[in-house]
């Protein structure tokens, strides 16, 4: 709080006033005149208070920056270990120990079944039978996004099925979720390639032309 030299020279005229010893104040006067004691106390409590709000707001600031690197948060190369994770599962062949990848509320839209798949059984039942393959997948390409407590993965991996000495390349998708202190899948979709589809039904078709040529001209 600043005190105005107006100020200060209304009260010396009012103390001149009630003791009547003068009519109007000198500089003299007006230059050794202090302000009272209460004013210089509050100005002191002003300036107090905002250093107060000012280190507050530092705090809140420095709080801030801290959660901004949490453990929360993983890295493009952290996310792409969690699906590491999941195919070291998929080497034991044992559909308890893949189903356990997955959160408390998953959803599995898998590659080889029409039926999603939202909860531990469902999940266990279908790595049951793909297993069987005995399945070793490889990203391909990946493009990851993160943020607190979540991170999700989407792109191209590719299954080499040893049981059968097949290779099944498939877009995929997977967002993990923070349970506890563990990253587990709470969506996975995989789809086959379009490429890897149409080319088989286009040979199908050909097969069913040249049959039907066949019978009807006896080509």
């Amino acid at each position: 709080m600043k005190i105005s030299a107006k100020s200060i020279v209304s009260k010396l005229v009012r103390k001149s006033k009630l003791s009547k010893n003068a009519s109007e104040v000198t500089l003299d006067t007006l230059a050794t005149s202090k302000p009272e004691e209460d004013d210089c106390v509050a100005e002191n409590t002003y300036h107090e208070s905002f250093s107060s709000i000012e280190t507050g707001i530092q705090y809140d600031a420095d709080v801030c920056d801290d959660d901004a690197s949490a453990p929360n948060i993983l890295s493009d190369d952290e996310v792409r270990g969690l699906f590491c994770l999941w195919n070291d599962a998929l080497s034991t062949l044992n559909p308890d120990t893949v189903a356990s990848r997955y959160s408390s509320k998953p959803c599995l839209l898998p590659t080889v079944s029409d039926i999603p798949r939202t909860d531990f059984h469902s999940i266990k039942d279908y790595f049951v039978h793909f297993l069987e393959k005995k399945p070793h997948g490889t990203i391909l390409e990946s493009f990851v996004t993160t943020g607190p407590g979540w991170c999700m993965d989407n792109g191209i991996y590719e299954f080499s099925l040893q049981a059968t000495g097949d290779t099944v390349k498939a877009r995929y998708s997977f967002v993990y979720t923070k349970e506890g202190d563990d990253w587990k899948i709470s969506h996975h979709h995989s789809s086959q390639m379009p490429e890897e589809i149409v080319p088989k039904t286009s040979l199908l078709n050909n097969i069913v032309d040249d049959l039907m040529l066949g019978l009807v001209f006896g080509v």
